[in-house]
């Protein structure tokens, strides 16, 4: 009876563990692709990260990493934001070059895809009204 009751002891802190990395948004589970964007800085404010800024510019972001029909590694980050003073739906996009470059592929606000250079002005706006805390 004592090794039953150790056996269920055992599973309840093995499912306890499991459930708290599962739930605490763990970075040990996140993608290291990811995790380079994050973590990321871009030449035009290079000295915010893109993970902190989006943080606080948007809300309910997702980033997410997958690989693309035409086998590009893509880093996409989905969120909500104000957009001409109305709640609007962004989805950015960042191709992973290698292990330790990326770069901005597309940035579109409720479904319409941005424009090279007004996808540019709006990183630019996301990461220098960055305020560190």
């Amino acid at each position: 009876m004592h090794r039953l009751k150790q056996r269920y002891l055992m599973v309840f802190i093995a499912l306890l563990t499991l459930s708290s990395v599962m739930f605490s948004g763990c970075s040990l589970l996140e993608d290291k692709h990811v995790t380079l964007v994050k973590e990321g800085t871009m030449e035009i404010v290079p000295n915010v990260k893109i993970g902190k800024a989006f943080d606080q510019f948007f809300s309910d972001g997702k980033w997410e990493y997958f690989v693309a029909t035409d086998n590009s590694k893509v880093v996409e980050f989905t969120g909500t934001c104000r957009w001409q003073d109305k709640p609007a739906k962004a989805k950015v996009q960042f191709v992973i070059l290698n292990d330790t470059r990326f770069q901005l592929w597309t940035i579109e606000i409720n479904g319409d895809n941005m424009r090279d250079s007004d996808a540019i002005a709006v990183m630019k706006k996301i990461l220098t009204q960055y305020h560190a805390k």
